[in-house]
């Protein structure tokens, strides 16, 4: 008996047999810039939410009630309302002789960030308005996908700034204090566990690899020609039967890539951290590509270029196939900070 699924296809090659190749093509033409103009909001909000999830270290988010991309809530201290209209936020930590960026760089709220040393502790911080960043107005911001977008990149952007030099420890996107009185007794407090945290990554930097597979160069499947007369709708459909024979060499082709670059790179690291694919990943939007591997390596700075070395290496190796190859970094140490780290600031 046949099923429902062999029914319709049965209908559509019967459909198909007076359909020319060509119109198919613009069919599926069609049907994919309608995918793509749905996407895109779809899509902005996951880049929003995966910066976020980059900010939080890879650990999962608490429950929340309000906004799902929540902060840590302003730490309260009685001797500062928020009235005086300026609260501090903190980026991080890194060594207390750590140099200064070579050149300043605007952070969250705009302001220009700086490094205050608290005993063995070099901190990060910067000023942002409390109209903007108090509990309150927070939570409201949160709702705002490019107010969250334009104030996460530039918390990124400082930490990568000071990352250039020395491993730095970040904290949570929105680690905000009424004061600084108040973010030293926090620190004074967290002191043990940041100090142990720091040294556990001292001479090292995070990088992070991704690769990517060109479909159609590690296939050889050319495109359809044009031309094909009418009447060929069916042969154009039975054509892509392979498709699923090919998925399947895909699989296999990209396990075994994916694998051999990440044992490759794991030598060369101390540390590592498989990450989710991410749309930023593709180089080329006009070119269809398959994600490989994409993996956060803490490398020691001694061994760097080994490390630029072997990702060079795995490069030429794989070229022929379409696979493309891409290192980020330096980076703060994102998916390496210790949890204790975090719950410690959080106030």
């Amino acid at each position: 008996m046949a099923t429902i699924d062999d029914e319709a296809t049965r209908r559509l090659l019967a459909q198909l047999t007076s359909i020319s190749a060509a119109e198919c093509e613009a069919a599926l033409a069609d049907a994919l810039e309608e995918v793509r103009r749905r996407a895109i909001p779809l899509v902005r909000a996951m880049l929003v939410e995966q910066l976020l999830e980059r900010l939080d270290d890879g650990q999962e988010r608490e429950p929340a009630t309000a906004p799902a991309a929540s902060v840590p809530p302003v730490v309260p201290d009685s001797a500062t309302p928020a009235s005086s209209g300026q609260l501090v936020y903190a980026y991080g930590v890194t060594s207390p002789d750590h140099p200064a960026p070579v050149s300043p760089v605007a952070g969250v709220g705009g302001e220009v960030p700086s490094m205050t040393v608290r005993g063995t502790i070099g901190v990060i911080t910067g000023i942002v308005r409390a109209e903007e960043f108090a509990d309150g107005p927070i939570d409201e911001h949160l709702e705002d996908p490019e107010w969250v977008e334009r104030n996460v990149l530039a918390h990124d952007g400082v930490l990568r700034a000071f990352a250039d030099g020395a491993a730095v420890i970040p904290f949570r996107f929105g680690t905000i204090y009424r004061s600084e009185t108040r973010l030293g007794e926090r620190l004074d407090e967290a002191a043990e566990v940041l100090a142990t945290a720091l040294e556990q990554v001292r001479g090292t930097a995070e990088w992070i690899v991704t690769a990517t597979l060109r479909v159609d160069a590690s296939t050889g499947v050319a495109p359809s020609p044009a031309g094909t007369p009418a009447g060929d709708g069916r042969a154009y459909l039975e054509a892509r039967r392979g498709d699923r024979d090919r998925e399947r060499f895909l699989d296999d082709l990209s396990a075994r890539c994916g694998q051999t670059c990440h044992d490759r790179l794991s030598h060369e690291s101390v540390a590592s951290s498989l990450l989710s694919p991410s749309p930023w990943d593709q180089e080329d939007d006009s070119a269809p590509q398959r994600p490989i591997l994409r993996c956060a390596y803490l490398v020691e700075d001694a061994n760097l270029q080994g490390f630029v070395d072997a990702v060079g290496e795995l490069r030429m190796r794989f070229d022929e196939i379409g696979l493309a190859i891409r290192r980020e970094g330096p980076l703060p140490v994102y998916h390496f900070v210790p949890p204790d780290v975090q719950e410690a600031m959080r106030g």
